[in-house]
């Protein structure tokens, strides 16, 4: 692991308006600080980008693509000021094509103002949960700007949702279905599902996928994040019978395929595995 890319859900002012309504996601900022302090204070070689998630929407029932001007600059201001100005923390942003990045997610967006009220110098990338080939979701997706650079939409393969500027994303399996059981609004859309019970090596096949196109690579992100009901993880978690203990068979087979990949190896497939064929450069 190089970098973190960490959801940030805003600092309380929930519509922008210059006021802290107090919103109990403000909290996530002091995890923020006490996770880069920690960094900075062991000197730990690993690097950050922020995740501005869309809270205008799930707080302040603002569409992100109504935003004024002057309502994203505050954003960008903010995390400027709290954040990647800050001398502390200089060093810690993850660089993307020279300049710190800070990422936006589907259906936020952010562009870099032209005349900042401080010396801004972001990469900003969007980021949307639609396939960039169409799925599922694409009657959501045309609701919204089509200004998406990066795609992750299970189940679509790393290799369709390659960004023009070489990003892919893995992930042992996404499913959907939990969370709408347990009573999610926000998936408004049929669930997705991919190897929701890890018995059909489709993280070995996108291994294989990414193996076959290393010289188009430049990112592969590793996607482990939403509310444990998304079943998107890697590390070792609390069995259910419904989903077994993975124990740390995925931490170690993501160490063993990025080692491999850097290498230029063959992916080998995990035992269970061994029915699909080994890739050599």
């Amino acid at each position: 692991m190089q970098a973190l890319f960490v959801s940030w859900w805003g600092w309380g002012d929930i519509n922008l308006d210059g006021v802290v309504e107090g919103h109990a996601d403000a909290a996530l900022n002091r995890g923020i600080r006490a996770l880069l302090d920690e960094i900075v204070a062991a000197q730990r070689p690993i690097s950050v980008s922020l995740i501005v998630e869309p809270f205008v929407q799930t707080q302040g029932h603002i569409t992100p693509s109504l935003l004024l001007p002057a309502q994203r600059e505050l954003v960008l201001d903010w995390l400027w000021a709290n954040y990647y100005g800050r001398a502390e923390y200089r060093n810690l942003w993850f660089q993307w094509d020279g300049k710190p990045l800070l990422v936006a997610f589907d259906p936020m967006t952010l562009t870099t103002p032209t005349a900042p009220t401080v010396p801004i110098s972001y990469t900003v990338r969007h980021w949307t949960g639609c396939a960039r080939q169409g799925d599922a979701r694409t009657y959501e997706c045309e609701k919204v700007p089509p200004a998406w650079d990066w795609f992750f939409g299970p189940p679509q393969d790393p290799i369709a949702g390659l960004s023009d500027d070489g990003v892919a994303f893995v992930t042992p399996r996404f499913d959907e279905y939990p969370a709408k059981l347990m009573g999610t609004t926000y998936i408004t859309w049929p669930p997705r599902s991919l190897d929701p019970l890890l018995t059909q090596c489709v993280y070995e096949r996108q291994w294989q996928q990414l193996a076959d196109q290393r010289d188009r690579l430049r990112l592969i992100i590793l996607y482990g994040w939403n509310l444990y009901g998304e079943q998107a993880y890697v590390e070792p978690a609390i069995a259910t019978p419904q989903r077994p203990s993975i124990g740390r068979r995925y931490v170690e087979r993501t160490r063993a395929y990025y080692a491999a990949l850097l290498a230029g190896q063959s992916i080998v497939p995990a035992t269970y595995c061994t029915y699909l064929p080994r890739l050599s450069r």
